[in-house]
């Protein structure tokens, strides 16, 4: 019989590629400027472990406000939030007159990271897994008071980013998916700021394993785990064009793969369509076909900078089948 695919291997596959994911309700030591602070914290409540149930809060930075604890002469709002269940967590600041910033703190002030336009345009995002806890968030600016009152909405809420089962993987049957990389997709395990989706698959018998990822808008690029060995596969432009290939010999089991996209958010159209497959190599065929390679190269031994030269190479045919 196959593995039964178990919740907790997948979880382990995923911590493997997020390699960073271990910190993630960890602060960072306190900024200088992180004082104790008289202004009011506006209490949101508990983070609802269900998605599409977000946290909410507006308002409006006239200028008067309380200062930012991180950013001298820039208006700040702090709201604090309960996390019950340990999750992915999104949180967006957005406005159409300020470049919004964002910081997220332990309880204790203490900053875990920050946020300058990880969302849409001048829009600020922060995507991690937070351990159960409080934290806090301030809601802040970059261009400062001078230029002007702005209003601002903040939203926290749960992800839903559960990886795609793809199924078992046998010789002769490749496995396939589709989908959209997007604004809104769930960020990478191991950049948050480029989009991401997770599948997992099961490899039936040890096997030759060619995993492709291809985009005609977007940057593929692929991560490959496992549950017991960890991060075992990467690739960037290793297809054709900036397609994404990993291809490697896997003993049988359950494997991760991250298929996400080197061109940030909002720094690539808003949509990008891809395609993944995953093959099982016949090496006996491919042994049969042609394969062209360089055996040798031949360099002259001086050159003269800004004159052109030749340079001679040999291409053999070393594979078992005849050139078309």
């Amino acid at each position: 019989m196959y593995p039964i695919l178990k919740f907790s291997a997948v979880t382990a596959c995923l911590a493997a590629i997020a390699l960073f994911a271990a910190f993630a309700a960890q602060g960072a030591p306190p900024s200088a400027l992180a004082e104790e602070s008289a202004c009011e914290v506006h209490a949101l409540g508990t983070l609802s472990a269900e998605p599409d149930t977000p946290l909410t809060a507006s308002g409006r930075w006239t200028t008067e406000d309380c200062d930012s604890r991180f950013r001298s002469g820039s208006d700040a709002f702090t709201y604090s939030f309960e996390v019950a269940e340990a999750g992915r967590v999104r949180i967006d600041l957005a406005s159409t007159e300020a470049d919004s910033f964002l910081y997220l703190m332990s309880e204790d002030g203490a900053r875990i990271t920050d946020n300058d336009d990880g969302a849409a345009g001048l829009d600020a995002r922060i995507e991690r897994r937070l351990a159960p806890g409080s934290y806090l968030v301030e809601a802040t600016t970059v261009g400062g008071r001078g230029r002007g009152p702005a209003d601002f909405s903040l939203s926290i809420a749960t992800l839903s980013c559960d990886p795609i089962d793809l199924g078992v993987l046998v010789p002769g049957t490749d496995l396939t998916a589709t989908g959209t990389w997007s604004i809104d997709t769930c960020g990478s395990a191991i950049v948050a700021d480029h989009p991401a989706y997770n599948y997992t698959f099961t490899l039936a018998e040890p096997a030759r394993v060619r995993i492709e990822l291809l985009s005609e808008h977007g940057d593929p690029v692929l991560s490959l785990a496992s549950p017991t060995r960890g991060v075992i596969g990467a690739n960037d432009d290793g297809a054709d064009g900036r397609g994404s290939r990993i291809e490697q010999y896997m003993p049988a089991g359950l494997y991760v793969i991250e298929a996400t996209t080197y061109l940030q958010g909002d720094l690539q159209p808003l949509v990008a369509d891809f395609e993944l497959t995953v093959h099982v190599v016949d090496e006996a065929a491919r042994q049969e076909e042609f394969l062209l390679k360089v055996e040798a190269t031949l360099f002259p031994d001086q050159v003269i900078v800004g004159e052109p030269f030749e340079v001679d190479y040999r291409v053999g045919n070393i594979g078992g089948g005849d050139l078309p």
